[in-house]
């Protein structure tokens, strides 16, 4: 154990000589916040296209009820191009250390969900901002936007994870089945689970906040699972001095 306490306070050492150096990634994260609004503005426009090329306009639609299953796996899998975007959004280059992944993740998801927000309703603000009249509307609007950053945190920290079991050259299939069975619920749930199916704005969003907590927290677990702490690295490092001392003796 007083080995492990001394190669602990050996790291620290390192930490606080280092310490000015990790700094500098706080101050150039402005930087990568933009890029990550940038990428957001490339996903939006191939998301546009991609609507516009791939999925057929019926006239018939737009005063029918009814919806095209179809189309609609075609439009979450055009959602779903997110995933690439961001992955390349985390890929870029950066100062982020290993130790400020939750920085990273934030910056990434704030940069994103600011960017998406903009595009959504900058207008729609500015169009009804003269109106007289007050509607809750407004603050659905703010709520589900709130809800979306939610949703946006766990799904940057999901791929976070795949690029760091594929570093490391482990199976992250199953993180995958979880973006895509994210995606597909949140386009197709709300409109074929008859349970979520309602009128009621008001209950839809608390369907919404429910099931985005519920995906936070999942994403948190394989976070915790797959991006291991200095304490953890140090603990493990021991674990295996302590090893090959053993073999020696």
């Amino acid at each position: 154990m007083d080995q492990y306490i001394q190669y602990t306070q050996e790291q620290n050492c390192k930490n606080k000589i280092l310490y000015n150096l990790k700094n500098r990634s706080d101050y150039q994260a402005g930087g990568y916040f933009g890029k990550s609004a940038l990428y957001y503005i490339m996903f939006a426009v191939t998301k546009m296209v991609l609507y516009a090329t791939i999925i057929p306009f019926d006239t018939n639609e737009i005063f029918s009820n009814n919806q095209n299953l179809t189309q609609e796996l075609i439009k979450t899998m055009i959602n779903a191009t997110e995933i690439i975007f961001l992955f390349y959004c985390l890929k870029a280059k950066n100062n982020f250390t290993e130790d400020q992944e939750g920085l990273k993740i934030l910056t990434v998801a704030l940069g994103w969900s600011l960017a998406d927000s903009l595009c959504l309703y900058l207008f729609y603000y500015f169009m009804n901002a003269t109106g007289d009249e007050f509607t809750w509307e407004y603050i659905q609007t703010a709520i589900q936007s709130n809800i979306d950053l939610i949703e946006k945190i766990g799904i940057v920290t999901l791929i976070l994870c795949i690029q760091k079991l594929n570093s490391e050259n482990k199976i992250n299939g199953h993180i995958v089945i979880i973006l895509l069975a994210k995606y597909i619920f949140s386009n197709l749930g709300y409109n074929y689970i008859q349970q979520f199916k309602n009128s009621d704005i008001w209950k839809n969003i608390q369907f919404k906040i429910i099931f985005a907590f519920i995906f936070a927290i999942l994403s948190k677990i394989i976070f915790n699972m797959t991006i291991k702490s200095e304490e953890d690295k140090a603990l493990e490092a021991y674990h295996k001095m302590k090893s090959k001392k053993d073999k020696k003796d």
